[in-house]
């Protein structure tokens, strides 16, 4: 979850490569994400196809993604991220 103030500013994408880093360190081969639109949530309606997410189908009627952990290439070239794990 991430501030509204924050968002655009590219703490996104350091964000999510962390999580496909620790993904990569798992061994895990994909993520999988789902967007549930409400009327407080449109501005981050189109982030998984902006971080490079892949369409998938849902079962349960909301939108869902999914994006290969081995093919990503970082994104972030604004934010120092300092892990402790």
């Amino acid at each position: 979850l991430m501030s509204c103030r924050v968002l655009g500013r590219h703490l996104e994408f350091a964000m999510l490569d962390t999580l496909v880093m620790h993904c990569q360190r798992r061994g895990i081969q994909s993520i999988l994400g789902y967007y549930l639109p409400s009327g407080r949530n449109q501005m981050v309606a189109n982030l998984y196809d902006k971080v490079g997410f892949a369409t998938c189908v849902s079962s349960e009627g909301s939108d869902c993604w999914t994006m290969p952990t081995a093919e990503y290439r970082p994104q972030n070239e604004c934010i120092e991220v300092i892990c402790h794990a």
